[in-house]
């Protein structure tokens, strides 16, 4: 078990395809696609943004003008998605939200494009941070232990986005939200104020009852980061309202007094099944710790539920993302359950006025 987070990575990294091309690019022609039922247009953008130290690109999804025509585009090659790429904003005086979006370790942005979409539909700004360093393509195991340099992604890039002469004039500063799937989990956490000290988790993983997790730092040189002294330090980003985890890793390397500290709105999803994070020491010890914070479980489910619904290469390229441990286990009905938990609880956290269409139909099916 402990070798099996690494082996998932390793499977990911080596077959999975790249992220297919926007506008431009040398991907196939794209093909229309049926916007499902009673949601708005999405637009779709590749943003790269000027280089702070750690380059940095985001994937952005927004609500798009309504007379913009969405196309089937295949997220690495195996994550089907329908969106406008570069439409238009949607034409209106009104500021839109922003969410910004944090991948698992060894991911990519689209991860979770489920997620984007629904929101860019409900009328909010969706950007996914690629992490330099913990990304498909470019990881190591010490990057996937520096979670704090990801906090400082998200950071860096909401500052470079809200300077963007596109996108920085159409969002709205009061109303900014993160949120995060594995290793993006407790990144939001860290914007929201939780401290990871690196020492006390290695610590966790050479003691009893060792999670599967504990693989994903296996053999880590600490010497590589000449910053780790400083990793517990205060990440907190005060112009991010609210957060939402899914699946949090890392636990037992927090403090628990951080954790009482937090006093923004947090949505923590976990599952007890989940088979490389173990429940009760990660999202269900986050949930308890942190005040006022709401656990949504999810019953029978493995820990990669919330990546995508896979397109059919996708179950014999990449076995380990697309089938989930329990095979009944219907992924896009769970991610339906999480959008419509997490829109409701962002629009409360963040006051945002009712608008939009209904969300009912935003998760693929």
């Amino acid at each position: 078990m402990k070798s099996l987070l690494l082996a998932l990575l390793l499977a990911v990294a080596c077959h999975r395809q790249g992220p297919v091309l926007l506008a431009g690019g040398t991907a196939p022609p794209p093909t229309p696609a049926a916007r499902p039922a009673a949601r708005a247009p999405v637009g779709v953008r590749k943003l790269p943004l000027p280089d702070g130290g750690r380059r940095l690109a985001v994937t952005i999804w927004y609500p798009a003008a309504e007379d913009a025509v969405e196309t089937t585009i295949s997220w690495d090659g195996i994550f089907p998605g329908s969106a406008a790429e570069d439409a238009p904003l949607l034409g209106t005086s009104q500021r839109f939200p922003l969410l910004l979006l944090s991948h698992g370790s060894g991911g990519d942005g689209s991860n979770l494009v489920w997620l984007a979409e629904a929101l860019a539909s409900h009328g909010y700004v969706a950007a996914a941070v690629d992490h330099p360093g913990d990304r498909l393509g470019d990881y190591s195991v010490e990057g996937r232990l520096a979670v704090w340099r990801r906090a400082q992604d998200v950071t860096d890039s909401l500052t470079r986005l809200l300077a963007d002469p596109t996108f920085g004039p159409r969002i709205d500063r009061r109303r900014i939200a993160a949120a995060g799937h594995s290793s993006g989990g407790l990144t939001v956490l860290l914007l929201a104020g939780a401290r990871f000290r690196p020492e006390a988790y290695l610590a966790s993983c050479r003691g009893k009852n060792v999670g599967p997790d504990c693989a994903m730092v296996s053999g880590v040189d600490t010497t590589k980061l000449p910053e780790v002294a400083a990793a517990s330090t205060s990440h907190r980003d005060r112009r991010i309202r609210a957060v939402v985890a899914m699946a949090p890793v890392m636990g037992p390397g927090v403090t628990a007094a951080s954790l009482r500290s937090i006093a923004i709105p947090v949505l923590v999803f976990g599952s007890p099944t989940d088979e490389l994070v173990p429940f009760r020491t990660n999202a269900a010890s986050y949930a308890r710790r942190i005040p006022r914070a709401r656990l949504v479980t999810i019953p029978d489910a493995g820990h990669m539920v919330f990546m995508p619904v896979c397109s059919e290469p996708g179950p014999i390229v990449a076995a380990e993302v697309c089938n989930d441990r329990i095979p009944a286990v219907d992924r896009a009905a769970v991610h339906a359950t999480a959008i419509e938990q997490t829109i409701p609880f962002l629009d409360r956290a963040l006051g945002v006025p009712a608008h939009g269409p209904s969300i009912k139909a935003a998760a693929r099916p």
